[in-house]
C-alpha cells in the first residue's frame, strides 16, 4: 500500500518539523514540504508552539529549508499569525528563498508577516513595530 504522505517511490517524509527552545521563545523548524498533504502537520505544531509559549516571547517558524510551499501553507501561516496576534505571542517567519517567499507576496500576506533573514534576527528584539 502506497502512504499518501509519502511520494511515490520515494522512502523520506515530504516534511519534518523540529521544535527547539531557545530561552522563552520557541523555534519550529520545517524542513521538506508544504502542501495539502502535510497542512495538518503544520498546524498542529504550530498551535502547539503557541501553547507552549508565554507572551510576550515569539514563536520563530523556519522555513529556510521548505523546497515546496502551496497555498495550504500561505494559508496555515494566516491562521498562525491571527492566533499570535490574539495570543500576544509574536510569529516570527525565517524565509530567504523564492520557493517561500513568492506565494507570500504574490497573495499579499508578505507585508502583513514579521519576515526575516535568519534565526537570530528573528529572536532579537524588535527595533520597530512589525509591518
Amino acid at each position: 500500500m502506497i502512504d499518501p504522505q509519502q511520494p511515490y517511490g520515494s522512502t523520506t517524509p515530504p516534511l519534518t518539523v523540529e521544535h527547539q527552545r531557545r530561552d522563552l521563545a520557541l523555534i519550529v523548524r520545517f524542513t521538506g514540504e508544504i502542501d495539502m498533504t502535510t497542512a495538518e502537520a503544520v498546524r498542529k505544531a504550530l498551535t502547539a508552539a503557541h501553547n507552549d509559549v508565554a507572551a510576550p516571547h515569539p514563536v520563530v517558524v523556519d522555513l529556510a529549508g521548505v523546497t515546496f510551499f502551496g497555498s495550504s501553507g500561505v494559508a496555515e501561516l494566516i491562521v498562525a499569525n491571527q492566533r499570535a496576534i490574539d495570543q500576544h505571542t509574536p510569529l516570527r517567519i525565517v524565509a530567504t528563498s523564492r520557493v517561500v517567499l513568492r506565494p507570500l507576496d504574490i497573495t499579499g500576506i508578505a507585508p502583513t508577516l514579521a519576515i526575516h533573514p535568519d534565526i537570530p534576527t528573528a529572536l532579537a528584539p524588535p527595533t520597530d513595530p512589525p509591518r
